[in-house]
Protein backbone atom coordinates (compact mmCIF):
# COMPACT_ATOMS: atom_id res chain seq x y z
CA UNK A 1 0.00 0.00 0.00
CA UNK A 2 2.39 2.80 1.33
CA UNK A 3 4.64 1.61 -2.51
CA UNK A 4 1.41 2.59 -4.04
CA UNK A 5 0.85 5.57 -1.92
CA UNK A 6 4.66 7.11 -3.50
CA UNK A 7 3.87 5.82 -7.13
CA UNK A 8 0.77 8.23 -6.82
CA UNK A 9 2.35 10.85 -4.77
CA UNK A 10 5.22 11.08 -8.01
CA UNK A 11 2.71 10.71 -11.04
CA UNK A 12 0.04 12.81 -10.03
CA UNK A 13 -0.25 16.33 -11.08
CA UNK A 14 -2.19 16.99 -8.21
CA UNK A 15 -0.63 19.14 -5.38
CA UNK A 16 -2.26 17.97 -2.10
CA UNK A 17 -2.31 14.73 -0.53
CA UNK A 18 -3.14 12.55 2.74
CA UNK A 19 -1.63 9.42 3.67
CA UNK A 20 -2.42 7.96 6.48
CA UNK A 21 -1.87 4.50 8.92
CA UNK A 22 1.89 5.75 9.56
CA UNK A 23 3.11 5.18 12.79
CA UNK A 24 6.61 6.25 14.66
CA UNK A 25 10.07 5.98 12.26
CA UNK A 26 7.32 4.98 9.51
CA UNK A 27 7.14 9.01 8.47
CA UNK A 28 11.00 9.03 7.82
CA UNK A 29 11.09 5.87 6.05
CA UNK A 30 8.19 7.22 3.78
CA UNK A 31 10.37 10.83 3.50
CA UNK A 32 13.27 9.11 2.80
CA UNK A 33 11.52 7.24 -0.62
CA UNK A 34 10.48 10.36 -1.55
CA UNK A 35 13.65 12.37 -1.46
CA UNK A 36 15.44 9.57 -3.75
CA UNK A 37 14.35 11.86 -6.46
CA UNK A 38 13.86 15.59 -5.25
CA UNK A 39 14.17 17.69 -2.68
CA UNK A 40 12.33 16.78 0.54
CA UNK A 41 10.61 19.17 3.57
CA UNK A 42 9.56 17.67 6.94
CA UNK A 43 7.57 20.46 8.75
CA UNK A 44 6.58 18.94 12.67
CA UNK A 45 4.71 20.80 15.31
CA UNK A 46 7.53 21.21 17.65
CA UNK A 47 10.90 21.78 17.98
CA UNK A 48 11.64 18.91 20.36
CA UNK A 49 10.48 16.45 17.03
CA UNK A 50 12.96 18.01 14.69
CA UNK A 51 16.42 16.01 16.33
CA UNK A 52 14.06 12.78 16.55
CA UNK A 53 12.62 12.86 13.11
CA UNK A 54 16.72 13.94 12.35
CA UNK A 55 17.86 10.87 13.16
CA UNK A 56 15.04 8.78 11.68
CA UNK A 57 15.87 10.34 8.48
CA UNK A 58 19.53 9.85 8.72
CA UNK A 59 18.89 6.15 9.13
CA UNK A 60 16.99 5.95 6.39
CA UNK A 61 18.07 7.84 3.78
CA UNK A 62 21.72 8.65 2.37
CA UNK A 63 20.60 12.12 1.54
CA UNK A 64 21.97 15.05 3.45
CA UNK A 65 19.55 15.85 6.00
CA UNK A 66 19.77 19.76 6.81
CA UNK A 67 18.16 21.07 10.11
CA UNK A 68 16.81 24.33 10.00
CA UNK A 69 15.89 25.61 13.68
CA UNK A 70 13.57 27.66 15.64
CA UNK A 71 15.05 30.72 17.83
CA UNK A 72 14.17 30.16 21.36
CA UNK A 73 13.50 33.34 21.87
CA UNK A 74 10.67 34.88 22.74
CA UNK A 75 9.50 37.74 19.69
CA UNK A 76 9.84 41.65 20.45
CA UNK A 77 12.12 41.25 23.62
CA UNK A 78 15.70 42.75 23.91
CA UNK A 79 17.34 39.68 23.03
CA UNK A 80 19.54 37.65 20.09
CA UNK A 81 19.47 34.43 19.48
CA UNK A 82 22.55 31.95 19.61
CA UNK A 83 24.63 32.58 17.38
CA UNK A 84 25.30 28.54 16.46
CA UNK A 85 21.69 28.34 15.74
CA UNK A 86 21.91 32.10 13.25
CA UNK A 87 24.58 30.35 11.47
CA UNK A 88 22.88 26.77 11.20
CA UNK A 89 19.84 28.79 9.72
CA UNK A 90 21.64 30.05 7.47
CA UNK A 91 24.03 27.23 6.19
CA UNK A 92 20.33 25.36 5.95
CA UNK A 93 19.04 28.32 3.63
CA UNK A 94 22.27 28.49 1.80
CA UNK A 95 22.82 24.81 1.11
CA UNK A 96 18.86 25.11 -0.52
CA UNK A 97 19.63 27.91 -2.57
CA UNK A 98 22.51 26.15 -3.80
CA UNK A 99 20.29 22.20 -3.86
CA UNK A 100 22.90 20.74 -6.01
CA UNK A 101 21.34 17.36 -5.12
CA UNK A 102 18.24 16.25 -3.19
CA UNK A 103 18.01 17.13 0.18
CA UNK A 104 16.26 16.81 3.46
CA UNK A 105 15.51 19.75 5.39
CA UNK A 106 13.77 19.02 8.82
CA UNK A 107 11.84 22.23 10.64
CA UNK A 108 9.12 23.39 13.17
CA UNK A 109 6.14 25.27 11.92
CA UNK A 110 7.43 27.88 14.32
CA UNK A 111 10.93 28.09 12.79
CA UNK A 112 9.33 28.91 9.58
CA UNK A 113 7.18 32.05 10.61
CA UNK A 114 9.80 33.93 10.92
CA UNK A 115 11.02 35.78 7.81
CA UNK A 116 14.56 35.96 6.51
CA UNK A 117 17.64 37.53 5.25
CA UNK A 118 17.08 38.47 1.59
CA UNK A 119 18.46 35.36 -1.06
CA UNK A 120 20.80 38.05 -3.27
CA UNK A 121 22.29 39.65 0.27
CA UNK A 122 22.98 35.96 1.56
CA UNK A 123 24.25 34.73 -2.45
CA UNK A 124 26.13 38.01 -2.05
CA UNK A 125 27.98 37.87 1.27
CA UNK A 126 28.88 33.86 0.81
CA UNK A 127 32.50 33.98 0.19
CA UNK A 128 34.49 30.87 -2.03
CA UNK A 129 37.58 30.38 -1.09
CA UNK A 130 40.08 27.77 -3.08
CA UNK A 131 43.89 27.06 -2.23
CA UNK A 132 46.04 28.79 -4.58
CA UNK A 133 43.61 31.63 -5.19
CA UNK A 134 44.85 35.15 -4.34
CA UNK A 135 43.16 36.27 -2.20
CA UNK A 136 43.57 39.97 -0.47
CA UNK A 137 44.19 39.27 3.49
CA UNK A 138 42.78 42.76 5.06
CA UNK A 139 39.66 42.87 2.57
CA UNK A 140 38.58 39.09 3.99
CA UNK A 141 39.11 40.26 7.14
CA UNK A 142 36.80 43.17 6.42
CA UNK A 143 34.39 41.26 5.24
CA UNK A 144 34.63 38.37 8.21
CA UNK A 145 33.24 41.43 10.53
CA UNK A 146 30.63 43.13 8.28
CA UNK A 147 29.16 39.47 7.87
CA UNK A 148 28.96 39.20 11.86
CA UNK A 149 32.42 37.44 12.43
CA UNK A 150 34.43 38.35 16.00
CA UNK A 151 38.18 38.21 16.24
CA UNK A 152 39.45 36.23 19.12
CA UNK A 153 43.22 34.82 19.93
CA UNK A 154 42.06 31.49 19.50
CA UNK A 155 39.15 30.21 17.37
CA UNK A 156 36.88 28.33 19.76
CA UNK A 157 33.16 28.43 18.25
CA UNK A 158 31.45 28.99 14.87
CA UNK A 159 32.16 33.13 14.24
CA UNK A 160 34.99 33.32 15.70
CA UNK A 161 38.62 33.97 13.34
CA UNK A 162 41.69 34.67 14.81
CA UNK A 163 44.83 36.26 12.65
CA UNK A 164 48.53 34.92 13.69
CA UNK A 165 50.48 36.57 10.45
CA UNK A 166 49.83 34.94 7.16
CA UNK A 167 47.65 32.28 8.82
CA UNK A 168 43.89 33.20 9.51
CA UNK A 169 41.58 30.64 11.54
CA UNK A 170 37.85 31.05 10.45
CA UNK A 171 34.55 28.72 12.31
CA UNK A 172 32.28 29.65 9.81
CA UNK A 173 29.00 27.84 9.08
CA UNK A 174 28.77 24.23 7.88
CA UNK A 175 28.83 24.34 4.00
CA UNK A 176 28.23 22.03 1.03
CA UNK A 177 31.74 20.63 -0.53
CA UNK A 178 32.17 19.89 -4.26
CA UNK A 179 31.13 16.38 -3.36
CA UNK A 180 27.36 17.33 -2.46
CA UNK A 181 28.25 16.89 1.33
CA UNK A 182 28.85 18.78 4.11
CA UNK A 183 31.80 20.55 5.48
CA UNK A 184 31.15 21.25 9.68
CA UNK A 185 34.16 22.33 11.34
CA UNK A 186 36.96 25.39 11.24
CA UNK A 187 39.38 26.43 9.09
CA UNK A 188 42.60 27.58 8.38
CA UNK A 189 44.36 29.58 5.74
CA UNK A 190 48.07 29.99 5.27
CA UNK A 191 48.95 32.82 3.49
CA UNK A 192 52.30 33.46 1.29
CA UNK A 193 51.76 36.92 0.61
CA UNK A 194 48.00 36.98 -0.97
CA UNK A 195 48.13 33.17 -1.96
CA UNK A 196 46.32 31.06 -0.56
CA UNK A 197 49.19 28.34 0.18
CA UNK A 198 46.44 25.70 1.65
CA UNK A 199 43.86 24.84 2.84
CA UNK A 200 43.43 22.96 6.13
CA UNK A 201 40.75 21.85 8.54
CA UNK A 202 41.73 22.20 12.30
CA UNK A 203 41.03 20.51 15.56
CA UNK A 204 39.72 23.03 18.42
CA UNK A 205 41.24 21.27 21.27
CA UNK A 206 44.91 20.47 19.84
CA UNK A 207 44.59 23.31 16.89
CA UNK A 208 46.66 21.06 14.84
CA UNK A 209 45.78 21.16 10.88
CA UNK A 210 43.91 18.44 9.66
CA UNK A 211 42.99 17.44 6.10
CA UNK A 212 43.38 19.56 2.81
CA UNK A 213 40.19 21.31 1.80
CA UNK A 214 39.89 21.97 -2.29
CA UNK A 215 37.53 24.61 -1.80
CA UNK A 216 35.28 26.24 0.86
CA UNK A 217 32.27 29.09 1.20
CA UNK A 218 32.49 31.23 4.17
CA UNK A 219 29.06 32.34 4.64
CA UNK A 220 27.76 34.98 7.24
CA UNK A 221 26.98 34.44 10.89
CA UNK A 222 24.55 37.06 11.59
CA UNK A 223 20.76 38.35 9.42
CA UNK A 224 22.71 41.53 9.78
CA UNK A 225 25.58 41.90 7.42
CA UNK A 226 27.25 45.46 6.58
CA UNK A 227 29.60 46.47 3.69
CA UNK A 228 32.14 48.16 5.77
CA UNK A 229 34.92 46.77 7.43
CA UNK A 230 33.18 47.39 10.94
CA UNK A 231 29.84 46.62 12.69
CA UNK A 232 28.55 50.17 11.43
CA UNK A 233 25.33 50.22 9.89
CA UNK A 234 25.42 52.85 7.01
CA UNK A 235 23.74 56.42 7.83
CA UNK A 236 20.77 56.04 5.12
CA UNK A 237 19.96 52.78 7.66
CA UNK A 238 20.38 54.93 10.60
CA UNK A 239 17.85 57.64 8.69
CA UNK A 240 15.24 54.62 7.78
CA UNK A 241 15.09 54.03 11.49
CA UNK A 242 14.51 57.58 12.60
CA UNK A 243 11.59 57.99 10.18
CA UNK A 244 9.81 54.76 11.28
CA UNK A 245 10.52 55.62 14.87
CA UNK A 246 8.69 59.28 14.26
CA UNK A 247 6.29 57.50 11.98
CA UNK A 248 5.18 54.50 14.63
CA UNK A 249 5.62 57.08 17.77
CA UNK A 250 8.48 55.44 19.26
CA UNK A 251 8.94 56.33 22.82
CA UNK A 252 11.80 58.98 21.99
CA UNK A 253 14.17 58.07 24.78
CA UNK A 254 13.81 54.78 23.64
CA UNK A 255 14.70 55.46 20.48
CA UNK A 256 17.52 57.42 20.90
CA UNK A 257 18.99 54.66 22.68
CA UNK A 258 18.30 52.48 19.83
CA UNK A 259 20.06 54.60 17.49
CA UNK A 260 23.33 55.57 19.42
CA UNK A 261 23.87 51.76 19.76
CA UNK A 262 23.31 51.31 16.07
CA UNK A 263 25.39 54.23 14.95
CA UNK A 264 28.14 53.14 17.42
CA UNK A 265 28.23 49.13 17.94
CA UNK A 266 25.54 48.77 14.28
CA UNK A 267 24.76 45.05 16.31
CA UNK A 268 22.60 44.98 19.77
CA UNK A 269 20.53 42.99 21.60
CA UNK A 270 17.35 42.34 19.39
CA UNK A 271 18.16 43.47 16.19
CA UNK A 272 16.98 40.70 14.70
CA UNK A 273 13.72 41.88 15.20
CA UNK A 274 14.43 45.28 13.01
CA UNK A 275 15.72 43.02 9.72
CA UNK A 276 13.37 44.48 7.44
CA UNK A 277 14.87 48.38 8.47
CA UNK A 278 18.51 46.79 7.18
CA UNK A 279 17.56 46.11 4.05
CA UNK A 280 15.13 48.70 2.96
CA UNK A 281 16.98 48.99 -0.48
CA UNK A 282 16.04 45.79 -2.02
CA UNK A 283 13.03 44.92 -4.07
CA UNK A 284 12.17 42.45 -1.01
CA UNK A 285 13.17 43.51 2.32
CA UNK A 286 13.22 40.19 3.63
CA UNK A 287 12.56 36.68 1.86
CA UNK A 288 10.92 33.52 3.68
CA UNK A 289 12.04 30.08 3.87
CA UNK A 290 10.22 29.10 1.09
CA UNK A 291 11.56 31.91 -1.31
CA UNK A 292 14.96 28.90 -0.34
CA UNK A 293 13.19 25.87 -1.22
CA UNK A 294 13.02 24.81 -4.55
CA UNK A 295 9.94 24.66 -6.77
CA UNK A 296 10.30 21.26 -7.20
CA UNK A 297 10.68 20.35 -3.20
CA UNK A 298 8.13 18.49 -1.98
CA UNK A 299 5.96 19.80 1.92
CA UNK A 300 5.78 16.49 4.02
CA UNK A 301 4.03 17.74 7.10
CA UNK A 302 3.85 15.29 10.15
CA UNK A 303 0.45 16.23 11.94
CA UNK A 304 -1.18 18.97 10.10
CA UNK A 305 -3.28 19.78 12.97
CA UNK A 306 -0.69 19.70 15.17
CA UNK A 307 1.45 22.25 13.21
CA UNK A 308 -1.76 24.28 12.63
CA UNK A 309 -2.09 24.50 16.78
CA UNK A 310 1.39 25.35 17.42
CA UNK A 311 1.41 28.01 14.87
CA UNK A 312 -1.58 29.78 15.95
CA UNK A 313 -0.49 29.61 19.40
CA UNK A 314 2.96 31.03 18.64
CA UNK A 315 1.21 33.94 16.27
CA UNK A 316 -1.01 34.65 19.71
CA UNK A 317 2.26 35.08 21.65
CA UNK A 318 3.75 37.20 18.64
CA UNK A 319 0.48 39.44 18.87
CA UNK A 320 0.30 39.61 22.26
CA UNK A 321 4.16 40.88 23.25
CA UNK A 322 3.42 43.73 20.09
CA UNK A 323 0.53 44.71 21.75
CA UNK A 324 2.33 45.47 25.12
CA UNK A 325 5.57 46.71 23.59
CA UNK A 326 2.86 49.27 21.73
CA UNK A 327 1.64 50.45 24.89
CA UNK A 328 4.86 50.92 26.16
CA UNK A 329 6.01 53.44 23.41
CA UNK A 330 8.88 50.55 22.54
CA UNK A 331 10.39 50.40 19.29
CA UNK A 332 8.93 47.38 17.54
CA UNK A 333 8.33 46.89 13.68
CA UNK A 334 4.50 45.51 12.78
CA UNK A 335 4.05 41.48 13.07
CA UNK A 336 3.60 41.27 9.46
CA UNK A 337 7.09 42.57 8.64
CA UNK A 338 8.75 39.95 10.79
CA UNK A 339 6.51 37.12 10.66
CA UNK A 340 4.24 34.71 8.89
CA UNK A 341 0.86 33.69 10.27
CA UNK A 342 -0.37 29.89 9.45
CA UNK A 343 -2.52 31.43 6.88
CA UNK A 344 0.19 32.84 5.32
CA UNK A 345 1.94 29.26 5.03
CA UNK A 346 -0.44 27.75 3.75
CA UNK A 347 -0.86 30.38 0.59
CA UNK A 348 2.99 29.31 0.80
CA UNK A 349 2.67 26.05 0.82
CA UNK A 350 -0.32 25.96 -2.29
CA UNK A 351 2.83 26.30 -4.62
CA UNK A 352 4.25 23.22 -3.71
CA UNK A 353 3.20 19.73 -3.59
CA UNK A 354 2.39 18.99 0.20
CA UNK A 355 2.07 15.51 1.51
CA UNK A 356 0.10 14.92 4.90
CA UNK A 357 1.15 12.71 7.19
CA UNK A 358 -1.77 11.92 9.85
CA UNK A 359 -2.88 9.16 12.26
CA UNK A 360 -6.42 8.76 11.32
CA UNK A 361 -8.67 10.06 8.43
CA UNK A 362 -11.21 12.51 9.14
CA UNK A 363 -14.01 10.40 8.59
CA UNK A 364 -12.89 7.27 10.80
CA UNK A 365 -14.65 6.54 13.56
CA UNK A 366 -12.52 6.37 15.87
CA UNK A 367 -11.08 9.98 15.55
CA UNK A 368 -12.23 12.22 18.85
CA UNK A 369 -11.09 15.96 18.39
CA UNK A 370 -10.19 17.80 21.53
CA UNK A 371 -8.90 21.60 21.21
CA UNK A 372 -5.97 21.92 23.68
CA UNK A 373 -3.67 24.88 23.93
CA UNK A 374 0.07 24.64 25.83
CA UNK A 375 1.31 27.00 28.23
CA UNK A 376 4.12 29.08 26.00
CA UNK A 377 3.10 32.35 27.39
CA UNK A 378 3.14 31.34 30.93
CA UNK A 379 6.82 29.62 30.21
CA UNK A 380 7.74 33.19 28.29
CA UNK A 381 6.24 34.77 31.44
CA UNK A 382 8.88 32.98 33.87
CA UNK A 383 11.93 33.17 32.13
CA UNK A 384 11.33 36.94 31.59
CA UNK A 385 10.89 37.37 35.77
CA UNK A 386 13.19 35.23 36.64
CA UNK A 387 16.33 37.27 37.48
CA UNK A 388 14.18 39.33 39.24
CA UNK A 389 11.36 37.11 41.16
CA UNK A 390 12.76 33.48 40.01
CA UNK A 391 11.15 30.74 38.99
CA UNK A 392 8.40 29.96 41.58
CA UNK A 393 6.33 33.22 42.38
CA UNK A 394 5.07 34.09 38.97
CA UNK A 395 4.12 30.33 38.83
CA UNK A 396 2.57 30.46 41.93
CA UNK A 397 0.56 33.50 40.62
CA UNK A 398 -0.92 31.66 37.77
CA UNK A 399 -1.81 28.75 39.86
CA UNK A 400 -3.77 31.14 42.26
CA UNK A 401 -5.37 33.30 39.28
CA UNK A 402 -6.35 29.95 37.66
CA UNK A 403 -7.84 28.93 41.20
CA UNK A 404 -10.00 32.53 41.53
CA UNK A 405 -11.27 31.75 37.99
CA UNK A 406 -12.41 28.35 39.17
CA UNK A 407 -10.24 26.02 37.26
CA UNK A 408 -9.09 22.87 38.29
CA UNK A 409 -4.93 22.37 38.13
CA UNK A 410 -3.18 19.43 38.00
CA UNK A 411 0.44 19.25 37.66
CA UNK A 412 2.44 16.32 36.41
CA UNK A 413 6.69 16.59 37.56
CA UNK A 414 8.68 13.67 36.17
CA UNK A 415 9.64 11.84 39.69
CA UNK A 416 7.89 11.91 43.24
CA UNK A 417 11.01 13.79 43.83
CA UNK A 418 10.27 16.23 41.87
CA UNK A 419 6.40 16.44 43.57
CA UNK A 420 7.48 16.53 46.86
CA UNK A 421 10.12 19.68 45.91
CA UNK A 422 7.37 21.62 43.84
CA UNK A 423 4.74 20.67 46.84
CA UNK A 424 6.76 21.99 49.48
CA UNK A 425 7.68 25.25 47.55
CA UNK A 426 3.99 25.99 46.82
CA UNK A 427 2.88 25.62 50.38
CA UNK A 428 5.10 27.79 51.44
CA UNK A 429 3.02 30.35 49.42
CA UNK A 430 -0.37 29.21 50.64
CA UNK A 431 -1.30 27.38 48.20
CA UNK A 432 -3.70 24.18 49.62
CA UNK A 433 -2.38 20.94 47.61
CA UNK A 434 -3.32 17.37 47.12
CA UNK A 435 -0.69 14.91 46.49
CA UNK A 436 -2.13 12.57 43.89
CA UNK A 437 -0.49 8.41 43.61
CA UNK A 438 1.66 7.89 40.14
CA UNK A 439 -1.10 5.56 38.08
Amino acid sequence: MVSESLATIRTSTERQFAVTGLRGSSHAWFTAQLAKQETCCCIVPDEHLVALVEEDLRLFSPAEVVVYPGYEIPPYTPLSPDQRTTAVRLASLYALQENRAPLIVVASIEALMRRVVPRKILADRAELIMAGEDVDQQQLIARLIGSGYEQVSLVRGVGDFSVRGGIIDIYPPAFLQEDSSFHNGPLRLDFFGDTIESLRSFDLYSQRSREEVAEAVILPVNDIVFAGSANRCPPQTAAVFEKEAEKDGWDQEQSDALLERLKNIGRFAGVEFFLPLFYHDHKHATDTFFDYLGEQANIIMIDPEGCRQSAEMVHERILANYRQAREDRQPVLAPSSLFLGYDDIEERLSDFKKISLTDFTEDSGLLLSERTTNHLLLKQDIQLQRKKRGVIAPLADQLLDWRESGESVVICCRSSRHTKNLAELLLKRGHELERITAP
